[in-house]
Order: C-alpha cells, then sequence, then structure tokens
C-alpha cells in the first residue's frame, strides 16, 4: 500500500476504534450492554457505573425441623472482590444466577453435612444500603433505617441427593 490508501485504511482504522469506544461507553448509562464490543465490555473499570447503593447477598438456609439461619457463603469464596466486597456480593441479582448459587451451596453444605444438619431450601435477598463516594460503610454501620432488602428467590429447594 502507497500514498493515499495507506492514510485511508489508517483512517479506516482509526475512526473503528474510536467507534468501538465511544459505543462501549455509552452502552452502559443507556442500557444496552449487549452493544458494548471487546474488550471494552470486558473492563468495568473504564466505564463504571455507580448506583449509590452498597449491596451484600443475604441467604437463609430452611432445615427439615423448619428452623431458619443465616448462612455465610465467605469459605467458599476465597478470595474477595475487593477489600470492601465479597466475591458472592459482586453476583448479578438475577433469578437465574442466584438459584444456580442456591443449588450450588446446597450440594457444597449437604454433602458432607449430617442428616439433622442438612438444608432443605434457601432464601437469596439483596441487602442494599447508601453510600456517598469516599465514606464507604459496611452493612454493621448503616442505621438500619436506611437498608434496603428485596428478596429475590424464597425458599428455593434444595436439590436432592440420590439415596
Amino acid at each position: 500500500m502507497r500514498g493515499p490508501l495507506r492514510r485511508l485504511a489508517g483512517a479506516a482504522l482509526l475512526a473503528g476504534y474510536a467507534f468501538a469506544v465511544g459505543a462501549s461507553a455509552l452502552a452502559g448509562p443507556l442500557g444496552a450492554g449487549g452493544v458494548a464490543v471487546w474488550p471494552f465490555n470486558r473492563a468495568w473499570w473504564v466505564f463504571h457505573a455507580e448506583s449509590g447503593r452498597a449491596h451484600h447477598l443475604r441467604v437463609i438456609a430452611r432445615f427439615e425441623d423448619g428452623r431458619r439461619d443465616e448462612v455465610d457463603l465467605a469459605p467458599w469464596f476465597a478470595w474477595p472482590a475487593s477489600r470492601r466486597t465479597l466475591r458472592y456480593d459482586e453476583l448479578p441479582r438475577d433469578e437465574g444466577t442466584l438459584r444456580a448459587l442456591s443449588a450450588w451451596a446446597c450440594a457444597r453444605h449437604n454433602g458432607d453435612a449430617p442428616a439433622a444438619e442438612r438444608w432443605v431450601a434457601l432464601s437469596v435477598s439483596d441487602v442494599s444500603w447508601p453510600h456517598v463516594r469516599g465514606a464507604w460503610r459496611t452493612l454493621a454501620e448503616a442505621p438500619y433505617a436506611e437498608r434496603r432488602e428485596t428478596d429475590i428467590a424464597f425458599d428455593e429447594p434444595c436439590p436432592r441427593r440420590a439415596p
């Protein structure tokens, strides 16, 4: 390639790159995440959107005798997502993902648990509270009145093991 053809090819590549970056930057805020292109759809920190709320995934187990207890998923998630958030707190809040998490947690727990301590169902909810950038508060530090809990999956049955 020589002269004008080379410049035209370079301009076309630059225009394509600029379009990919621009479309990816606008895709998140406009709710059209499918428009973002690789690698920009993988780089969430480049076009970060902040909701103004911190989130925690709350899981409650129901036992055969009817009692309920909060489940700590942290032992199964070795690496935190950041200094302030646990990896499972970063999961999408759609019903399918959290049902899969419930089935996985049931299998992990019930595989080693004695019969009286096996879970029969899990309930999953999202607890959120407002935060301001630069002044991060944990769930324990957030006033109860500012917390909002949204049920996502209620008494999702644990898969039965083969006898």
